[in-house]
């Protein structure tokens, strides 16, 4: 009994073990979100590609150590005119309610950039192309972390 006992203890530490890295990244891609990309052609081509707003953190990250140090100091320098506007741009675009921000309307087009609850849409869709793209409201201001 006791060795059935501990064999038992011993499975239920492998599972926690090999569950936990599982729950815990599922978790964090629940929280960051994705960045998605749909079109769809007139000609039948269509497409969808969900990518993990984690993998644009890890980029934010990392992309300062890996540029060449002349190439990150020029886009800074070419920034650093606009990036406190930028900053608190980001900030308010964030904290502003839900809703149509921009609504355009030509003669075979239309654009319309919509703030949901935690992201923001981009929808275009012309004569004989659609394109909807969504992003997390958070990765704007992350993203000038790097500048």
């Amino acid at each position: 009994m006791a060795r059935q006992s501990r064999l038992s203890r011993y499975l239920t530490i492998a599972l926690i073990l090999l569950v936990t890295p599982i729950f815990v990244f599922g978790a964090a891609l629940a929280v960051t979100g994705f960045v998605t990309v749909e079109v769809y052609e007139e000609d039948g081509t269509n497409l969808y590609i969900p990518v993990p707003a984690l993998l644009f953190d890890v980029a934010i990250f990392v992309a300062p150590m890996v540029m060449p140090d002349e190439a990150l100091a020029d886009a800074r320098r070419e920034i650093a005119p606009y990036r406190e506007a930028l900053v608190t741009l980001a900030e308010e675009l964030e904290d502003c309610p839900s809703g149509v921000l921009v609504d355009y309307r030509g003669n075979d087009e239309r654009v319309q950039i919509s703030k949901g609850w935690r992201s923001f849409k981009v929808d275009v869709d012309s004569d004989d192309t659609e394109v909807h793209v969504k992003v997390p409201a958070r990765l704007m201001s992350r993203a000038l972390d790097v500048f």
